[in-house]
């Protein structure tokens, strides 16, 4: 049995996740990229592969067209249906940019899942009518057909048009247990910690254009952008947790393989549901 294709809008925790779960149940994710995301936790997610080109996670990979280009497997005048179907064929997870995308290009896909914001407003351009569009909790886009609940009381359920009154709450699921430094100003951000090393309350850990980033806490280095890009001022940098998270540094979060199995059961409940 062939299973719908469904395009992932983002390669963040949730995103990576979500094309981990619906790749080992048997379907054929596409993940939707902006051309440079900013992404915390990089070190553990398939942003990494919009970096570097490859990544696998758990022995799934997933790759760039124009790394598949770099190693000589695909010609350089092919086209973007032909790498998504390559990828496919060769059992890894395709990564689209936003400057692959050519004005009339449709995704030859049968759902969207829109974890990304700004990679969802891309993603709307380049899908037929027919898709079913997935989203969470808190998307205000009027024409999701299924959201999944990003609450701590619902974290994970799906979000069905029959039942969207029983969902309701002020208690927010991904709250911060830690700290996360912002640049000061727009420059160039710098920083020779590690992801999981150890720093203490008044460390100067990173920098924007000479501007120092002390670390307000005692704890470790969760998350942090790669040295050496540009940031505007306001944009997040770095993020301390406590040592006690140390072991789960480079682990994919339980909240995100929650939203993924919600994400996974609405997939399946509309193809049922359609069937019948």
């Amino acid at each position: 049995m062939t299973l719908p294709k469904v395009l992932i809008c983002g390669t963040n925790d949730h995103a990576t996740a979500c094309a981990l779960r619906l790749f080992r149940a048997g379907f054929n994710p596409v993940l939707l990229s902006l051309n440079a995301p900013l992404d915390l936790h990089h070190h553990r997610t398939f942003t990494r592969a919009v970096h570097l080109g490859v990544k696998s996670i758990d022995s799934i990979r997933a790759r760039t067209w124009s790394n598949a280009i770099e190693q000589n497997e695909l010609d350089l005048n092919g086209t973007l249906d032909e790498f998504i179907r390559y990828e496919q064929l060769n059992q890894e997870i395709p990564i689209v940019l936003e400057q692959d995308l050519k004005k009339g290009f449709k995704f030859p896909v049968d759902f969207a899942v829109l974890l990304d914001d700004d990679v969802a407003q891309t993603a709307l351009s380049h899908l037929d009518e027919n898709v079913t569009l997935i989203g969470l909790e808190e998307q205000p886009a009027e024409n999701i057909h299924y959201r999944i609940a990003t609450d701590s009381k619902y974290l994970g359920r799906v979000i069905y048009p029959f039942n969207k009154d029983a969902f309701i709450s002020n208690e927010r699921a991904f709250k911060s247990k830690g700290t996360t430094l912002t640049a000061p100003k727009d420059g160039i951000f710098q920083t020779e910690k590690d992801v999981g090393q150890t720093v203490f309350k008044g460390d100067m850990i990173g920098t924007v254009s000479e501007a120092p980033l002390n670390s307000p806490i005692d704890g470790i280095i969760y998350g942090q952008l790669n040295s050496g890009i540009f940031v505007s001022k306001g944009q997040k940098v770095i993020e301390i947790k406590d040592k006690a998270q140390a072991d789960t540094v480079r682990i994919l979060p339980t909240e995100s393989f929650a939203i993924a199995g919600g994400v996974l059961e609405a997939i399946l409940f509309h193809l049922s549901n359609k069937v019948s």
